[in-house]
């Protein structure tokens, strides 16, 4: 034993042979404090040891409490305390394991050799305490830290850093990894490496600016804390079996520098699943029930969407509570900058959470930068979902956001923001899809992606102004909140499975500007039915049973017609309450300008309707205008037709549709009809509309009044 409370120990040399041990007595806060101007030779069975010669128990910098295990270089299992000392020169002694009745793991301690050539097939360890029996609950020590500096190499040998085992070998027991790092004089990078071996526990740390180092995370979880800084390092590797992540409700998230390259293999993951708001809270938190909102729209009446849609920075939202406990926590935040190649095969992830009969939280962010993007591997930001629970009303959680910036792209794996199924897969329980950008340094168009993968969900989403993207739905259903400013793109695909409305009674409607093409495929539409004015509301506004006025006149309206026939801009207006119940709502409005072709393959609709018994509200508005109009679709602003006999409702009159081109090649149908009333009689049948067309080479428009034979007047 040598005793270096009194300073360092200078020797020629050092042989320790025939089972022999060299330590340092317990607690001396110098440890094993040695210098060599010769060789140390350590012959195999014998050791330098410093085992349990740190702090007793609950002592140390990072004493354990209440069975906690101590934490050092890795955190202590079971609530240990923060981690300490320096990477690459430690110097201090492991700290003791929590009491209980059988007491928790001590960290391991530090091990710093600065030598000239390391050689050897032995061991090197500063593992965590380990702990057994199950009467108790305690948890493993965490690992300590390793630096080896040396000019030459050819070590074979083993190094250990892992934390110990707690009660059960379970996660939240067991001690985190510590640490080793080591470089040698002539390399221009070091290494640091976090390995816990078998042994599944968190280390929470610190994040550090080391550029000059190469960071692998390995056979271990850990848990970057980057509210001070981001992590810098020069190429990054998680795997095999690594985990990195950030804690709960961090507002900085995970945030990873890479100045070279990094991978992340197959088996491994950057995973900030439920580390966003906890339950209700964040700007877009649930309450009542409602799933957590980000960038789409949680079920059940979720709060408005937030954060950013070409640079995402923002955690995702908790669900709302409901009789069965809290709601489900948000996804994290991961940002990710990787100057050379990210090499993708594993997953990258920030999903909300969601628990049976408990509302789901939003999806997180991801934001990835690198110059290259490989791998086939996941990217997801995903809503909190669930198929169990039918007994509390309840709304699955939006989804997040995603974005991803390269200069090069040959990723083949899939990217996902999708909302989530809530109770009874029922539309109003669902929530909508999240966002997805991507976009090349090379391109000056940028890609924006709604897709809820066929979930029914509604996402209101404010109207992306991108006029550099090309945005498509597919999918799922998104209303654009146009009262703003309308949604500003290059190109819009509408479809496969889409359907893209606008809040009901918003009267800017739909608002589609688009510098090239939009297309609306054959399993798609552009909708805003019954996204008028409510019942007796609007210019045209129904009462006692009338139905609602715009193109045409409602039945049993005395009400004017109103709006424009060559631009028309309004939206429908609500049928009468009559003894059955209210009037119904009309139909909404759908502008689109397109600069080159637009393509209607599946339907725009503006439709008001009806119930039965009830008044029919008035059809809305579609106006168009583009280079060339083409497709086999449908547009039509039709009024709301019911011919039930209980008590008197008029059909809602027709909306109004123009439609102004350069090229018209459109095969399709289009109808501005009023809607039958009460046993389809006239008096209480809605009239035509209007349905307005013209070429940019005509002298003159085309005006229509087509009711398609129902005997209905139009004043």
């Amino acid at each position: 034993m040598i005793d270096c409370s009194g300073g360092v120990g200078s020797y020629a040399s050092l042989l320790v042979r025939s089972n022999g041990v060299v330590t340092h007595p317990g607690g001396s806060e110098n440890g094993l404090w040695l210098q060599f101007t010769g060789n140390v030779d350590i012959e195999a069975g014998s050791r330098i040891s410093a085992d349990g010669m740190g702090y007793g128990s609950q002592a140390g910098p990072g004493g354990g409490a209440s069975g906690a295990g101590g934490s050092h270089g890795g955190t202590g299992g079971y609530g240990g305390a923060a981690v300490y000392d320096s990477i690459t020169a430690p110097s201090e002694l492991g700290s003791g394991g929590g009491n209980t009745g059988a007491g928790g793991g001590g960290s391991g301690g530090a091990i710093l050799l600065d030598v000239g050539a390391i050689t050897g097939t032995g061991v090197l360890a500063a593992r965590g305490g380990s702990c057994s029996g199950a009467s108790y609950t305690y948890g493993g020590g965490g690992g300590g830290r390793i630096s080896i500096l040396y000019t030459v190499d050819t070590y074979t040998g083993l190094v250990h850093v892992h934390g110990g085992t707690g009660r059960d070998s379970a996660e939240a027991r067991n001690g985190g990894p510590g640490t080793l790092y080591y470089k040698g004089s002539s390399e221009s990078f070091g290494c640091l490496v976090f390995d816990n071996g078998t042994v599944v526990g968190w280390t929470l740390h610190p994040a550090f600016s080391m550029a000059g180092t190469n960071l692998a995370v390995r056979s271990g979880k850990v848990s970057f804390d980057c509210a001070s800084t981001p992590v810098v390092v020069n190429n990054l590797h998680i795997g095999p079996a690594g985990v990195v992540s950030h804690p709960p409700e961090s507002a900085q998230g995970l945030d990873i520098r890479a100045g070279g390259d990094a991978v992340i293999e197959s088996d491994s993951q950057l995973n900030a699943d439920g580390k966003g708001y906890g339950s209700q809270a964040g700007p877009g938190g649930g309450a009542s029930g409602a799933g957590g909102s980000h960038g789409g729209t949680g079920g059940y009446g979720g709060a408005a969407v937030y954060d950013d849609i070409v640079t995402p920075a923002a955690p995702g939202s908790g669900g709302g509570n409901t009789p069965a406990g809290v709601g489900g926590e948000g996804g994290g935040l991961i940002h990710l900058d990787v100057s050379g190649t990210l090499t993708l095969d594993g997953t990258v992830r920030a999903n909300g959470l969601h628990y049976s009969n408990r509302s789901g939280g939003s999806g997180g962010a991801i934001y990835l930068a690198a110059n290259s993007l490989a791998g086939s591997g996941i990217i997801v930001a995903d809503g909190g979902t669930g198929a169990g629970g039918t007994s509390h009303n309840w709304g699955a959680g939006g989804g997040g956001r995603i974005a991803v910036h390269y200069a090069m792209n040959t990723f083949a794996g899939t990217v996902s923001a999708k909302g989530g199924v809530g109770r009874n897969n029922n539309e109003t329980f669902n929530s909508g899809a999240g966002t997805i950008y991507t976009k090349s340094s090379g391109d000056p168009i940028g890609s924006l992606l709604f897709d809820n993968a066929g979930i029914t969900g509604w996402p209101v989403h404010p109207a992306p102004d991108i006029a550099s993207a090309d945005i498509t739905v597919r999918n799922g259903l998104v209303s654009f909140d146009c009262a703003s400013g309308p949604v500003h793109s290059r190109d819009r695909m509408v479809g496969p499975g889409a359907r893209v409305s606008h809040p009901a009674g918003n009267v800017q409607g739909l608002d589609i500007r688009a510098g090239r093409n939009v297309v609306v495929d054959a399993t798609s539409k552009l909708s805003a039915t019954a996204r008028g004015y409510g019942s007796e509301s609007g210019p045209g506004g129904g009462s006692s049973g009338a139905g609602g006025t715009h193109g045409g006149s409602g039945g049993l309206n005395s009400l004017s017609v109103s709006g424009s026939i060559t631009a028309p801009s309004y939206i429908g207006s609500g049928g009468g309450n009559n003894s059955a119940g209210s009037g119904m709502p009309g139909g909404g409005l759908i502008h689109v300008e397109a600069g080159g072709t637009m393509t209607v393959d599946g339907a725009i609709e503006a439709d008001g309707i009806a119930g039965l018994n009830l008044a029919g509200g008035s059809g809305g508005s579609i106006f168009i205008t583009a280079s060339t109009v083409t497709g086999a679709g449908t547009m039509s602003a039709n009024g709301g037709s019911n011919t039930g006999t209980s008590y008197d409702h008029g059909g809602g009159g027709g909306g109004r549709i123009a439609v102004l081109y350069d090229s018209f090649s459109f095969t399709g149908t289009v109808q501005a009809r009023g809607g039958l009333g009460k046993s389809s009689l006239e008096a209480f049948n809605g009239g035509a509309g209007t349905i307005y067309t013209r070429g940019s080479a005509d002298g003159t428009g085309r005006l229509l009044f087509d009711n398609g034979g129902i005997a209905g007047w139009t004043v």
